[in-house]
């Protein structure tokens, strides 16, 4: 990807002011150089290079699927192009280098002003819509782990008003007939029934205890009266 840029502009220089002005003379930095593994970060805007292609595929199918934390990076980029495209128009030159880059495909450039920006100008929300897919059982954990092996899952970013079929969450949040679910209920309510067997089995023991007892005290008030004549 290549970038003109055209030089007959004149861009004024932004003003800045360090925060520190130069650093003591007996301050000695030790920088080590740093060796990277991938080719696309070898600068800094190497990084935007993978974004860039989401982003066209975004804006051209309105609808993608990455990594969710792909798609969390691509949503800040995208809706910031939006926001300036709606801020600032086609005449503003900053925004149309940024759409320049992040959108590969130059007929895109012309749907960004044409059609976008109409369709969000009166929208007080985010533009973009994430939802975030459950991990498939096609991954297999019992691999031996990799750097490259991740577990965050899938996730779907979308453009809000597209003309694809909206995507619909599950209604029903009822687990109920999971079978772990199940299981974890009968085990219950087999505790319940266990205890509620005790307690009758206990209850119906009382009346003969009470009975034996009084027995034995009858018996005894005899001996203790004899014995109470007898002294």
């Amino acid at each position: 990807m290549v970038r003109f840029f055209n030089k007959q502009l004149i861009i004024p220089p932004t003003p800045h002011r360090k925060l520190i002005p130069a650093l003591p003379p007996d301050v000695t930095v030790h920088r080590k150089p740093i060796k990277l593994r991938s080719k696309w970060f070898i600068q800094e805007r190497y990084r935007l290079y993978p974004i860039a292609f989401r982003m066209t595929e975004l804006f051209k199918y309105e609808r993608v699927k990455y990594n969710y934390y792909q798609c969390v990076a691509l949503r800040e980029y995208a809706e910031r192009l939006i926001a300036d495209a709606i801020r600032y128009g086609d005449k503003h030159i900053p925004t149309m280098e940024r759409a320049d880059f992040f959108l590969t495909e130059k007929q895109l450039v012309h749907k960004l002003f044409k059609v976008l920006v109409p369709r969000y100008i009166d929208y007080d929300t985010s533009f973009t819509k994430l939802w975030r897919l459950s991990i498939t059982n096609d991954v297999d954990f019992n691999a031996k782990p990799s750097p490259k092996f991740t577990r965050e899952g899938k996730a779907v970013l979308e453009l809000k008003d597209n003309p694809l079929p909206p995507i619909i969450p599950p209604t029903h949040s009822s687990k109920k007939y999971y079978l772990t679910n199940i299981l974890l209920d009968a085990a219950k309510q087999d505790f319940i029934n266990q205890k509620k067997a005790q307690n009758n089995q206990s209850d119906d023991s009382k009346p003969d205890d009470d009975k034996h007892n009084s027995t034995q005290s009858d018996e005894l008030r005899p001996e203790n009266s004899t014995s109470s004549s007898a002294s």
